[in-house]
């Protein structure tokens, strides 16, 4: 059985994990980057360009989107309902059919955590930093490697996040770190303080691993594991003596 170890001791998010799993090279890069981008162009022109960088010499890839226009983004956000409708159509564009229902459990994951903190239902929801593109991307790009390489539901082992402490700064302004919305999918998971100030783990990276994780181990040496690949993606914040990644070991 292959196995992959998701190493988030400092911190996840969408694009980071989604980074790590094309540096696995496991699918052909620009074929990879064609399917990303075609899901982000059912909501706008959408350009992705894939940025390898080293991070106190580590090397990694890094993510950056870049969209033309977002329509329906205002001061009170995106509508959910907009959200849901461009994330069914990104489905069909590219075609998932065996873990559509994955796909769409990550989102709800999403839905339901910020539909509590505002004590609002689905029609009345507005998003502000999930509401955008590259959620979507995150979410369904990682479900398209998840099929297309047939990753099987008891393959896939955390280790517990970080998710920073401190106050954030986010669109309803300061909250203290894991943000509502965080910590509301956080409930059930694995998760530690630190090791930095700032927010290290986003609504869309705890949904993804929230509802694709088998087990979770204390540390990579719990499962006796013969790596064949590795993969790490960077973020975007550098952190003094912290490296900003998510490791992904396949094995």
């Amino acid at each position: 059985m292959n196995i992959y170890v998701l190493d988030t001791q400092m911190g996840v998010s969408g694009d980071m994990l989604l980074a790590a799993m094309l540096d696995l090279d496991m699918i052909p890069k620009q074929k990879f980057v064609k399917v990303l981008e075609s899901i982000g162009n059912v909501w706008t022109k959408t350009n992705i360009t894939i940025k390898e960088d080293l991070y106190y010499g580590i090397a990694g890839k890094k993510l950056n989107f870049k969209f033309e226009d977002i329509p329906h983004i205002h001061n009170d956000g995106v509508p959910a309902t907009v959200v849901l409708e461009y994330f069914d159509l990104a489905i069909e564009e590219i075609g998932i059919s065996k873990s559509r229902s994955l796909a769409r459990k990550i989102l709800d994951t999403i839905l339901d955590a910020e539909m509590k903190v505002h004590r609002c239902d689905l029609e009345k929801l507005h998003l502000h930093e999930t509401g955008s593109p590259d959620t979507l991307i995150d979410i369904l790009g990682f479900i398209y490697f998840y099929d297309e390489n047939k990753i099987h539901s008891d393959e896939i082992f955390c280790t517990p996040t970080a998710v920073g402490q401190g106050i954030w700064k986010g669109a309803h302004g300061y909250f203290s770190v894991p943000a509502p919305a965080s910590l509301e999918i956080l409930k059930d998971m694995q998760f530690r303080f630190g090791p930095i100030d700032g927010e290290l783990a986003t609504p869309t990276g705890l949904a993804i691993i929230k509802n694709i994780l088998f087990e979770y181990i204390e540390y990579i040496l719990d499962v006796p594991i013969t790596p064949k690949r590795t993969g790490y993606g960077l973020g975007t914040r550098v952190f003094e003596d912290y490296i900003n990644i998510v490791r992904v070991i396949y094995a």
